[in-house]
């Protein structure tokens, strides 16, 4: 199990994916789908995992009952977090729901309260109340487990002095983590950092292995910058979430905050690191838009499709000769591909000739300069920045030859009184049928059965899928990245639905890339 008392330059990450993600507008996970985030949560190094809220009173509470509990079931490294409002059967529930986790990486009992004077008016609770339900609350949970963790929640908008003592009452009941949460996104990173260094001065006189955590929401856009200014201020817990997933506008991202620690060097003491695998977040960050259905934002800082890629002619000279000439962190570090060069209307001859070679061929001058030219009017004409299939096209034309043995999706035909869907495959005269259940995550399972079916080995790292405008034929568009054996494709492909267009993404992915490893071979 977890210890209590932690290495004081640790920065122990509590992700919050499984429980205030989910809350977001319009995302539904099921309970495979949180266990495999919980399981890539787990794998890269995450301290807590806040599985969810099993007694939050919904309509789904069972539901969500039972999700925590296959979490704690299955997770065997991170400490599985329970959130409880301050009553009996709550702390009871999320007890029950986490405790198959105690003896392997801990459970932990999460105990919440408003502290804040519109939240007490609200719930028709006075102070003396507030003080009296936190303290039965706390000495309930240590009954159950020695790890609890209390928040007062909208400490940023409550009497400090009032918050502090009931923070003070939760210490003296054994509550081993005390989380101070911007609830509202209401400070500023001064504001926050000031509140945090205070609340730590109070706490660590009487009892210094308390953890301080922090908890921001992103209403103002400063979620990430309020977190690292609070460990700037001593906190060693930080309430992140994969891709800032969240109520409203969200949560400090995962991503940023790690990333602010690894090269914050300038800014935090050397010494200060936490034990995520930052090669893990872009996965993870995918998989999260994947099951949530929240698709990124292809310039997402660090995880998304073009964080680290280049469009520009300019910028892309630089990189090609020396990555570091537009770019300051390693891409590499975050899962990604380093100095990704993208073809476009913007492009010049080095970013032409870069992508020709990534596919496969060995052009001369008089190819790169033409097909340049035809490609930066190309991309004018179709609206978007070209795919490596597109390029490879215009190559082959251009040289008289004929793309051949590519991977058609013939059709996606629903199996009645099934979940799943029969997608029909073929691949130089010979079908292929595989199973998978697209209700809302095509490629993450699709991808599985399809990979089996033609024994492809790669790993989709993006999936940007739209709706097109409803006078065009197709209906949806989908832009896909893979890797595989060495080969990095970005693949685009339009039709009738983003189940079809993704699928039909990934097969042309597919395809160019045992075209490329036919082109090595000859």
């Amino acid at each position: 199990m977890n210890e209590i008392i932690r290495d004081p330059n640790k920065v122990d990450v509590f992700d919050t994916t499984l429980r205030d993600g989910l809350q977001a507008i319009g995302v539904n996970v099921d309970i495979e789908g949180r266990i495999e985030i919980a399981t890539q949560l787990d794998r890269m190094g995450v301290d807590i995992i806040e599985a969810g809220f099993p007694g939050s009173g919904k309509s789904n509470s069972e539901h969500e009952f039972e999700a925590v509990r296959a979490v704690a079931m299955e997770i065997g490294s991170a400490t599985v977090a329970s959130l409880c409002r301050a009553v009996p059967a709550d702390i009871e529930k999320g007890w029950e729901a986490a405790e198959p986790a105690k003896d392997k990486g801990g459970a932990r009992l999460h105990i919440f309260i408003s502290t804040s004077d519109v939240h007490m008016q609200q719930q028709d609770k006075t102070p003396a109340i507030v003080v009296k339900e936190t303290i039965s609350a706390i000495e309930h949970a240590k009954s159950l487990t020695d790890d609890v963790e209390f928040s007062p929640m909208d400490a940023s908008r409550s009497d400090f002095g009032f918050m502090m003592g009931v923070c003070m009452q939760a210490v003296e009941r054994g509550s081993t983590v005390i989380n101070i949460p911007d609830t509202t996104g209401y400070m500023d990173p001064r504001q926050y950092a000031q509140m945090m260094r205070l609340a730590g001065e109070r706490i660590h006189k009487t009892h210094p292995d308390v953890v301080i955590s922090a908890h921001c929401h992103n209403d103002r856009d400063m979620a990430t910058a309020n977190t690292l200014e609070a460990i700037g201020a001593g906190v060693r817990q930080v309430e992140v979430s994969i891709n800032g997933q969240g109520e409203r506008p969200g949560n400090a991202r995962l991503a940023s905050v790690v990333s602010g620690i690894h090269e914050g060097t300038s800014y935090f003491p050397a010494e200060i690191y936490t034990g995520v695998a930052t090669g893990e977040l872009t996965y993870a960050s995918q998989m999260v838009a994947d099951l949530s259905g929240r698709p990124l934002a292809v310039n997402e800082p660090l995880t998304g499709r073009y964080a680290f890629a280049h469009g520009s002619g300019v910028h892309q000279d630089g990189v090609i000769d020396d990555k570091e000439t537009y770019e300051c962190l390693d891409a590499e570090d975050y899962g990604q591909i380093p100095a990704e060069i993208v073809v476009g209307s913007l492009s010049g001859k080095a970013g032409v000739r870069s992508r020709l070679r990534a596919i496969g061929f060995k052009p001369d001058y008089e190819e790169v300069r033409a097909i340049t030219v035809y490609a930066k009017e190309y991309a004018a004409v179709i609206g978007r920045d070209l795919d490596d299939p597109d390029i490879e096209k215009i190559m082959a034309e251009s040289r008289g030859e004929q793309i051949k043995n590519s991977i058609a999706l013939e059709e996606i035909r629903k199996i009645e009184d099934s979940p799943l869907s029969e997608i029909i495959l073929s691949e130089r005269g010979k079908t292929f049928i595989v199973r998978a259940d697209l209700r809302s995550k095509a490629i993450t399972t699709a991808g599985k059965a399809i990979n089996e079916a033609l024994a492809f080995d790669g790993k989709v790292t993006h999936l940007q899928s739209h709706a097109l405008r409803e006078t065009l034929e197709a209906e949806a568009g989908a832009y896909i990245d893979v890797v595989s054996n060495g080969s990095s494709i970005k693949a685009y492909a339009e039709a009738e639905s983003i189940d079809a267009a993704s699928i039909k993404a990934y097969l042309a992915a597919i395809s160019l890339i045992r075209r490329i490893d036919e082109r090595k071979e000859a």
